[in-house]
Parts: structure tokens; sequence; C-alpha cells
């Protein structure tokens, strides 16, 4: 396999199940060195074991994405161990509820808006500086089709923000010579069900890290 990824540095969010895990096997069979990061320190543990064991380089940091100081040791902690990061995956999010506006629960409500919006703006806060200072990147913020085109944003407002990633926010990309990318998937699968299923995942996990990341 072509060691695509070689000496690069990636950061996933949400890396202790499903999508973040298999996305950070992903990367890691390309020769990426990979920071997964996640609440769950058994999970984020056991992605950084599958990786070890199949050959590759992963370390694990524990953060809650809606917490700045935690969000900003990660980083710190990306720049500490490997000096700089190239890739980005800003997959950490939460389920909300399927309902009309004035059946929304309101807790429910705040907690998505924490994980699923702010905790994106936070991670974007702290990884674009660690960019800067080494003149390149890329950040992908990862949502749910229920926010794009197809989705019914009725039932789902709270995917239907980073689906519609503010124009400024390009702009600024755009400026320093960056690319900053939404990705739209069907289905945030956190417990994979069988092997057929990893690999289904991982399948489209590669294509999507190639088509994004070049």
């Amino acid at each position: 396999m072509t060691k695509s990824f070689a000496a690069k540095v990636v950061l996933i969010t949400g890396g202790a199940s499903g999508i973040g895990r298999v996305a950070a096997g992903a990367f890691a069979e390309h020769g990426a060195s990979v920071v997964v990061s996640d609440q769950a320190v058994a999970g984020g543990e056991e992605t950084v074991r599958m990786i070890s064991k199949a050959g590759g380089k992963s370390v694990f940091v524990k953060a809650d994405v809606t917490q700045s100081p935690q969000v900003k040791a990660l980083i710190l902690e990306v720049e500490r161990a490997y000096g700089r990061l190239d890739f980005a995956l800003n997959n950490a999010g939460i389920d909300g509820a399927r309902a009309n506006t004035a059946e929304y629960p309101e807790a429910i409500w705040t907690d998505v808006m924490n994980v699923n919006l702010t905790g994106v703006f936070l991670c974007m806060k702290y990884e674009i500086p660690l960019m800067l200072r080494q003149a390149g990147g890329v950040i992908i913020n990862l949502s749910s089709v229920a926010g794009g085109p197809i989705g019914k944003h009725e039932r789902r407002p709270e995917v239907a923000n980073i689906s519609s990633i503010p124009l400024r926010w390009r702009e600024e990309f755009s400026e320093l010579g960056w690319r900053l990318s939404k990705m739209w998937l069907c289905l945030a699968i956190h417990s994979l069900r069988s092997d057929s299923d990893e690999q289904n995942v991982r399948t489209e996990s590669e294509l999507q890290i190639h088509q994004h990341a070049r």
C-alpha cells in the first residue's frame, strides 16, 4: 500500500468508535501519525491499540470538545508531540432529537449545540494558529446528511448549522490558500456490528480521505 500520508500528522476527534475509529485506522494505514481524541478513554485507547497492532503510529489524548481549555491543551499536545498538524477531522458529535421546533427539548438542544457546533468552532479556533505557523493544512468538519440538501432541516436543526458552513470561514481559508471542507454522512455508526460493516466503512473512509486531502 502506498504511504500517501507518510510524515503527515492527523488529528481526529470522536475517535473512540465508529467513523472516527475507522478513519483513524485508514489514515494510519496510509502512513500518517494519528492523534486520536475523545472523552471515552477506554474506546480511544482501544483505537490506538488497534492501530499499533496493525503497524501504525497513534496516540490518545482525552479531551471534551465543548471545553475551551481542554481543546487548547489537546492542540498543544499535538504540537509538543509532533511539531505540526497537517490534517484535522473534526468528527466528535452527538445525536439530537427528531422533533419539530415547538416540541424540541431545550436540554437536548443545548447539549447538541455545545458538542456539534461550539465543539467544531473551538477545534478550529485552536487548530488554525498551529497550521498558520506551518503555512498550510486541511480541516474537515464532519456533518450529517440530515443537515444537507436531502435532509429534513426542521427535524435536525443542529446539523444544519455545520452543513451550512459560514461563507466567511471559507473566504478566510481561501485567503490563506487552504481548504475548509464539510462532509455529509448518511449514518454515523457508533458500534460496528461485524467485520463486513467495518470493511465497508473503512473503504468509504479511504475514498473520502483521498478526495479531500490531496
